[in-house]
């Protein structure tokens, strides 16, 4: 039982030796489906605190899984939104779909991936589509076996893991590798890389950050681009030097990445001391 500030667990029948047990009396549940299980019987639920557990069955208290996107989440009001939630078990994970009660507005929802315990965001490029209610459609054929979302315009849509598109709209995505630093914090030197892409893969878009440190590698504007496409592909020259590099992947169509190589070269000790530029 999910309260605003409470959490209890009933073993068996009250009225035949079960019991009520309080699981916690700090720790609550948000309004709406805030919640779901796993095949394996493990709880999931968004607290009335804005984090993220995970309970198990015979364990004492529920366990935080949320730590790596508390900056995010905590700033959700939970009685302005719809916080609903559902196990994906095509991608052995949590679904999680934080959506604005009154209006349609841009929002970014998150998918717990169990097998690498990583959080990935996520947005429709529609507003109208983000769900105000999910359930889970089990049947008999692989076709019938679908997450269904009911979203702000009325329409029951599929997450579909073969769409190219989000119904109609192409579907962008990226991921950050970095920030690659070494041990002493050296200046460094980005000389080449070589990117090997599945076959059938569509073409993406590599971007090169640098910067004196993490933060402003990762704020910077981009210093090299270019594209990679299906197979192995050429070296790409880079030459761009910094304490710390990102590299930033992007494409509007499917696309799957095997491997990267890359060749970096060092400064120096005058280098080491003092502040580079690009």
């Amino acid at each position: 039982f999910g309260g605003d500030h409470t959490i209890y667990m009933m073993r068996g029948d009250p009225l035949n030796g079960g019991q009520i047990d309080l699981i916690s009396d700090a720790i609550g549940m948000a309004w709406a489906t805030a919640w779901c299980k796993d095949p394996y019987g493990n709880l999931y639920f968004f607290s009335n605190k804005c984090g993220i557990y995970r309970f198990i069955p015979g364990q004492s208290a529920p366990i935080r899984i949320s730590q790596a996107i508390e900056s995010l989440v905590q700033e959700v009001n939970t009685g302005t939104h719809i916080i609903s939630m559902i196990w994906n078990d095509r991608f052995q994970g949590v679904e999680l779909f934080i959506t604005k009660s009154s209006t349609t507005a841009a929002t970014t929802h998150y998918f717990w991936e169990a097998r690498t315990n990583a959080w990935w965001p996520g947005a429709f490029a529609n507003n109208d589509h983000n769900p105000v209610t999910v359930c889970a459609f089990d049947g008999n054929d692989p076709n019938d076996r679908r997450l269904l979302i009911g979203s702000w315009d009325g329409y029951v849509r599929v997450l579909d893991p073969a769409a190219t598109t989000d119904d109609g709209t192409n579907i962008t995505s990226y991921v950050w590798i970095g920030p690659i630093l070494t041990l002493e914090q050296d200046a460094m030197l980005l000389k080449e890389m070589q990117a090997v892409l599945a076959l059938g893969s569509g073409d993406i878009t590599y971007s090169v950050y640098v910067g004196e440190t993490a933060e402003q590698a990762l704020a910077s504007t981009a210093t090299v681009t270019g594209t990679w496409s299906a197979s192995r592909n050429n070296v790409s020259p880079v030459r761009r030097r910094g304490h710390a590099i990102y590299i930033k992947l992007s494409s509007t169509s499917q696309w799957a990445l095997e491997t990267i190589r890359a060749k970096f070269g060092p400064r120096g000790k005058v280098a080491r001391r003092s502040k580079v530029g690009t």
